[in-house]
C-alpha cells in the first residue's frame, strides 16, 4: 500500500510543469524543515521557505513528507555534528530526554549550542546536495521515468554524456 503512495507523489512531482530549477529547489527546501523540531509546522515552514525562494510550492511539501519519516535521524545527525564540531562531550542523549521531561532547561543548554550548530549545517550539506542531486535527475532523467512510473516496465537509464570516437588516421 506505503509503496503505491510513495509511486503517487513521485510521478505528481515528476509531473510538476515548472522549470527543474523550481522543483528540485523546493523538494530541497522542503526535506531540510526535517532538521528543525518545528513539530506539526514543517509542512507551513516549507511552504513559506518556498514561496520565499520562488520555488515549487508542491514540491516544497512533497520533499517534507518523504524525509519526515528521517526526522529522529535528522535530530540524532544534528546532535551528533554538533558535537562533532565543537569537540564537547555531552550528557548522554537519554538524560538529555529526562531533563526535558522534567522540565529541567538548565541541564538542556550545552544540548541546545551542540544542536543548532549541527543542525545549521546539516540543512547547508543537506539542502545543496539534495538540490544538485534532484536538479539532475529532473534535468536529464525526468520523461524516463515517467514513462516507467506510469507502466510496469524496467527501468532503463541512459548515459549522462555521450562519448565520441575519435577516428585514428
Amino acid at each position: 500500500m506505503w509503496l503505491r503512495q510513495v509511486k503517487y507523489f513521485l510521478l505528481k512531482f515528476l509531473r510538476l510543469k515548472d522549470s527543474p530549477r523550481a522543483a528540485a529547489l523546493g523538494f530541497a527546501l522542503g526535506a531540510i524543515t526535517n532538521f528543525l523540531p518545528v513539530l506539526g509546522f514543517g509542512v507551513i515552514l516549507a511552504v513559506l521557505l518556498a514561496g520565499l525562494f520562488r520555488a515549487n510550492i508542491l514540491a516544497s511539501i512533497i520533499g517534507h513528507y518523504v524525509f519526515a519519516v528521517l526526522f529522529p535521524v535528522c535530530m540524532y545527525l544534528n546532535v551528533r555534528l554538533g558535537q562533532l564540531i565543537l569537540r564537547e562531550d555531552i550528557q548522554d542523549l537519554s538524560d538529555a530526554l529526562r531533563s526535558l521531561a522534567r522540565l529541567d532547561f538548565h541541564s538542556l543548554a550545552p544540548l541546545t549550542k551542540t544542536f543548532i550548530i549541527g543542525a545549521g549545517i546539516n540543512i547547508i550539506l543537506v539542502g545543496v546536495i539534495l538540490f544538485i542531486v534532484i536538479l539532475r535527475i529532473l534535468k536529464s532523467h525526468r520523461k524516463g521515468l515517467i514513462a516507467w512510473l506510469a507502466s510496469k516496465k524496467p527501468l532503463k537509464i541512459k548515459p549522462l554524456r555521450k562519448k565520441k570516437n575519435k577516428k585514428i588516421k
